[in-house]
């Protein structure tokens, strides 16, 4: 039997690396939380496989800044919007 990229894991230590996280423990914290997807393999050790990583990858990107739409301001925040940009 072959092991696909899907089935192979890693260690947190290089995931941390491949996300670009902070820290081996800023990552562990979020998988606790579960805010990251991984695998518990046993007592304590987590692993995330290539499309975990992808997923963890994919939810901490930052969201694009939209300006909002001025018609939906009230006046006083279109002119404070337009103070802010000038």
């Amino acid at each position: 039997m072959t092991a696909t990229s899907d089935d192979r894991t890693y260690p947190l230590s290089v995931a941390a690396e491949r996300i670009g996280a902070p820290s081996e423990d800023w990552l562990l914290r979020k998988v606790r939380a579960q805010k990251l997807p991984a695998r518990k393999i046993a007592r304590g050790n987590w692993r995330m496989t290539e499309s975990d990583i992808l997923e963890s990858i994919r939810l901490l990107a930052s969201p694009a800044l939209t300006m909002p739409n001025p018609m939906s301001l009230t006046p006083g925040s279109r002119r404070r919007l337009g103070k802010r940009s000038a």
